[in-house]
């Protein structure tokens, strides 16, 4: 069939527009970021991924010995937080799409260094404490290339609870590391996941490749992260399929893309990735001395998710609908 034609040779691994931010927040570039990105990569820019490095000051990062100037969003700052969040308890698995356990962060994280594979991927963490945001990233430098979309007001919605709008930004945040050199058993706490041993894995946490019909920029608080990313326009070569739990995003069930025009990329503490709506992602977690600590601005760009992917915005909507007034998160 035509997917068998198509593996017979390996598409281009592109060349990922990029900004260095720390040129135009120090050394007085003559440009803005702006400017230099319509220059650079027209005016159309915001169609493809964009690395961002150093969005952060990778020191500025790294300066947490003062009690009173620690980031929360830091391996430190994560070992003293008591907050319980669902959780994956084992992230190399294919096909885990949803968190199957919950504990407290502080637990959790601990367990995580200590080599178990579990990953946080969760919004409950920032939702919780909303004054983290400003963690996350700086925001007159996001708040310029993207547009208004990440204040508290646009994390929270307007009004006490949600008023009339709900809030249309969602800022979850990733915990793993690729060190698989533990070999037992995890702690599962509430793990519902059966026949573990006729599970297929990967060698080390993952996020498996899916598409979202939001817009996102990932950062990069510490640790690495590894990034396939894939064009809307070769969703059909990537088998495509709506999540089976309500929840607003379509998983593939590829097993190679290596036939499929792709950016790989990988991000280092301070740096981000910008990920237009609708873009396929695979994230894995490299091994280092680090935890992996990550957060993604996730933001609804109305226009977007109708002109990217129409036929996936259309079957998707309930699901969406759902999400954004709270009905289905983690």
């Amino acid at each position: 069939g035509g997917q068998g034609e198509a593996l017979h040779h390996s598409a281009p691994i592109l060349e990922i527009p990029t900004l260095s931010v720390q040129d135009f927040v120090e050394n007085g570039n003559s440009d803005n970021p702006l400017d230099y990105l319509r220059k650079t990569y027209g005016s159309d820019w915001r169609e493809r991924p964009l690395l961002l490095r150093g969005l952060w000051d990778p020191a500025a990062l790294q300066m947490t010995t003062n009690a009173t100037n620690q980031r929360r969003l830091s391996t430190q700052g994560l070992l003293q937080m008591n907050l319980t969040i669902p959780y994956f308890s084992d992230a190399r698995v294919h096909g885990a799409l949803k968190p199957d356990a919950t504990s407290k962060v502080q637990d959790i994280v601990q367990r995580i260094m200590e080599g178990h594979p579990h990953k946080i991927g969760s919004q409950f963490i920032v939702q919780h404490d909303p004054s983290l945001l400003d963690e996350v990233a700086p925001q007159p430098i996001v708040t310029e290339l993207f547009g208004d979309y990440f204040t508290k007001k646009r994390l929270l919605g307007h009004g006490k609870t949600f008023g009339i709008f709900p809030g249309i930004t969602t800022v979850p945040v990733f915990v793993a590391n690729g060190n698989s050199a533990s070999t037992s058993t995890a702690h599962t706490d509430t793990c519902n996941r059966e026949n573990d041993d006729k599970v297929q894995k990967e060698s080390s946490p993952f996020t498996g490749l899916h598409c979202e019909p939001i817009a996102n920029v990932a950062v990069q608080l510490s640790g690495f992260r590894r990034w396939t990313l894939v064009d809307p326009n070769h969703s059909w070569l990537l088998r495509p399929a709506i999540s089976n739990d309500g929840r607003s995003f379509y998983p593939s069930w590829a097993t190679s893309i290596d036939h499929v025009p792709r950016y790989e990329i990988i991000t280092y503490p301070g740096d981000a990735v910008f990920v237009p709506t609708w873009t396929w992602h695979r994230v894995d977690y490299v091994e280092s001395g680090d935890l992996s600590i990550g957060a993604s601005l996730f933001h609804f760009r109305a226009m977007d998710f109708l002109r990217r992917n129409p036929l996936f915005a259309l079957l998707l909507i309930p699901a969406l609908f759902g999400e954004l007034v709270g009905i289905s998160s983690q």
